[in-house]
């Protein structure tokens, strides 16, 4: 028999599944990655409405969980925050949109990881919140997020070591070593992104061609190291929005 459980969760992604039900991807606190058949949610009438389940909604959760089965089912779930300027403006919903594209391509594994489930929990909130420029909000976030999947940057930049080998994650005098590499002068940026947060992210000033460089080498770094994110195209819609 399957148990109940109570959980956070952050919906990734969602498909159609027959006429009024959907399939979610939600990444969960308790539990890690998780799909979920929830039925008759696209009914008029659906105790769950289906707008709890778009990308990005944090969510309190009640779920069956067996260790049978890979698709679970809900009992229960209703929104923890609902958003209001990152539906509102159109800088914070195309960053929400990008990052949950990120999350989807990166977060693989059925296994909880508090500590991830926690970083993107309050990310989310913050996107939303804060009263502050988000132009430079997923470059945090990426440089952030990439602690927690395994090939986080060594940040040994130096003015006599300038060249990021993007393979092996650290900066090198030259291009002794083989590998793809970011260059300067864009990896002085890339050195002072490595230490910042939401905090201090406004204290960057990068003009809109520089960011989109720096993000294009940024993604390319994750797409060798995380091959599922190399068909993300949600960053083009950034560029448009922070020109």
């Amino acid at each position: 028999m399957p148990a109940l459980f109570h959980t956070r969760g952050i919906v990734l992604h969602h498909v159609k599944f027959g006429e009024t039900s959907i399939v979610a991807r939600i990444y969960t606190e308790r539990f890690g990655l998780q799909s979920y058949m929830i039925k008759g949610v696209r009914n008029r009438k659906a105790r769950m409405p289906y707008n709890l389940f778009q990308t990005g909604n944090l969510l309190d959760l009640v779920v069956y969980k067996n260790e049978k089965h890979t698709l679970q089912h809900l009992k229960d779930a209703r929104c923890e925050h609902w958003y209001t300027t990152a539906m509102q403006d159109i800088r914070k919903s195309s960053v929400l949109l990008f990052l949950t594209d990120i999350l989807s391509k990166t977060i693989r594994e059925e296994e909880p990881n508090q500590d991830l489930f926690g970083f993107i929990h309050q990310s989310l909130l913050k996107l939303d919140l804060t009263p502050e420029p988000v132009m430079n909000f997923h470059l945090v976030f990426l440089a952030h997020l990439v602690r927690f999947l395994g090939f986080a940057p060594r940040n040994n930049y130096s003015d006599k070591v300038r060249y990021f080998n993007m393979n092996e994650g650290e900066f090198y005098a030259g291009k002794e070593n083989p590998g793809i590499y970011m260059e300067p002068p864009l990896t002085a940026i890339f050195s002072d992104l490595l230490r910042m947060d939401f905090g201090t992210m406004n204290t960057l000033p990068l003009s809109s061609s520089v960011r989109n460089e720096l993000l294009g080498k940024i993604l390319e770094y994750y797409g060798i190291h995380s091959p599922f994110t190399r068909d993300i195209k949600s960053h083009l819609i950034l560029r448009e929005v922070f020109a």
